[in-house]
């Protein structure tokens, strides 16, 4: 898999969602419980998706998720 890691802001309220996505998906904006209610309520439209590193694969996601890359 060639994985992404993206940070999604509420343009609302500045609140910041990290994540990944293994699809590297241009809709994608996360899938954890806060983040799917947040897009409900307030719509798409006030979320901007940012991708901070792309073409990672999983040995890399771990590695950068421990700090070490």
């Amino acid at each position: 898999y060639i994985m992404q890691i993206y940070k999604t802001t509420n343009t609302l309220n500045g609140k910041l969602y990290i994540g990944k996505d293994e699809g590297s998906r241009e809709s994608y904006y996360g899938s954890g419980k806060l983040i799917r209610r947040a897009i409900q309520k307030n719509g798409k439209e006030c979320f901007e998706k940012e991708v901070i590193e792309e073409e990672l694969d999983e040995f890399e996601l771990r590695l950068r998720r421990l700090g070490k890359l």
